[in-house]
């Protein structure tokens, strides 16, 4: 059976707006498609998860977890009712990073939303890319479009992330960035003591790997793929 079929999941914004440029280079052989985080109300994780798996229902899929995601990823793999044949992790957590803890009480979301940092703040702290002005345009269109209250949900969300202890019988892929000042590369033992199999790939750019490095990340997507269709 073609497992051909990615559901994207979002970071903490919720949009799927920051995986522009990862469709722009897609090709036709894959179906890429965003599935945004709920954008009413209180939401908590397994709110989210709740969800989304009435979305996929029991599809055979491979899901993209971008960041705050990740957490919601696992807690879909769990379900009987789902079919997830692969995930990829992209500078994801399943507990609260110590590193995105601090960013959240440090820089209040009304000074980050106003853009009163400088660009080359926003460019160091997220993408480590020296060509990114479309992408700070990009950033600050996703975050702007999102309400406060539902931001500051999911940081709540995020401070109160316990390590879980359920195994899940899935091999997984998790793609750390080398220049992630956000999420430390230790995230990563929390995902091999619950998952049977972790793929490790470690990839130049900031926390935003999928949108520092589209390329990379679409050729681990189709590896996978192909490794499950052969």
């Amino acid at each position: 059976m073609p497992y051909n079929k990615i559901i994207l999941l979002p970071g903490m914004d919720g949009t799927g707006l920051l995986f522009k440029p990862l469709l722009q280079l897609s090709s036709n052989n894959l179906t890429l498609e965003i599935i945004p985080l709920s954008d009413t109300g209180y939401q908590s994780i397994d709110d989210e998860v709740e969800r989304i798996a009435r979305i996929i229902k029991s599809e055979p899929i491979i899901i993209f977890a971008e960041s705050y995601s990740g957490r919601i990823a696992y807690e879909l793999a769990k379900k009987p009712t789902t079919d997830i044949k692969h995930i990829i992790f992209a500078a994801s957590f399943l507990s609260t990073p110590s590193y995105l803890s601090r960013f959240s009480q440090l820089l209040p979301l009304s000074i980050l939303k106003q853009r009163l940092m400088p660009n080359i703040f926003i460019n160091w702290l997220f993408f480590q890319n020296k060509e990114s002005l479309q992408l700070i345009d990009l950033f600050y269109q996703s975050i702007n479009t999102v309400d406060d209250n539902i931001l500051k949900t999911r940081l709540r969300n995020i401070a109160n992330m316990k390590s879980p202890e359920e195994k899940i019988d899935l091999e997984i892929t998790y793609i750390a960035a080398d220049n992630d000042l956000l999420v430390s590369y230790l995230a990563i033992n929390d995902f091999k003591k619950v998952f049977k199999v972790v793929k490790e790939k470690m990839l130049p750019g900031g926390h935003f790997i999928a949108q520092t490095n589209p390329q990379e990340c679409l050729k681990i997507i189709n590896e996978r793929v192909h490794y499950l269709q052969n």
